[in-house]
């Protein structure tokens, strides 16, 4: 399973690029007291992306509606918040 760790600040940020061959994606708020703020377009911001809470785990599946196979811009409301990706690639 590809992993992924990537600093999220006040600036968006285009965390994966789409891919065709991934099957879920989990997205992971390493951060104690920031929220991250999650979007499939690449105009997210604090006040219109889906919201990742401190410590909590995101993951996007056709199971619950969801394409993980388009991109994924991320934007956080604290500088250098620590967000981890992992992702499965359909066989």
């Amino acid at each position: 399973m590809p992993t992924k760790v990537i600093s999220v600040g006040t600036t968006q940020v285009l965390a994966l690029d789409s891919d065709s061959k991934r099957s879920i994606v989990s997205i992971a708020n390493n951060h104690a007291s920031a929220v991250v703020y999650w979007a499939q377009i690449g105009d997210v911001a604090t006040t219109t992306g889906f919201p990742i809470f401190p410590t909590t785990i995101q993951t996007l599946s056709p199971l619950f509606g969801d394409d993980p196979t388009k991109q994924i811009w991320l934007i956080s409301d604290t500088a250098a918040t620590d967000v981890r990706i992992c992702w499965e690639i359909k066989r």
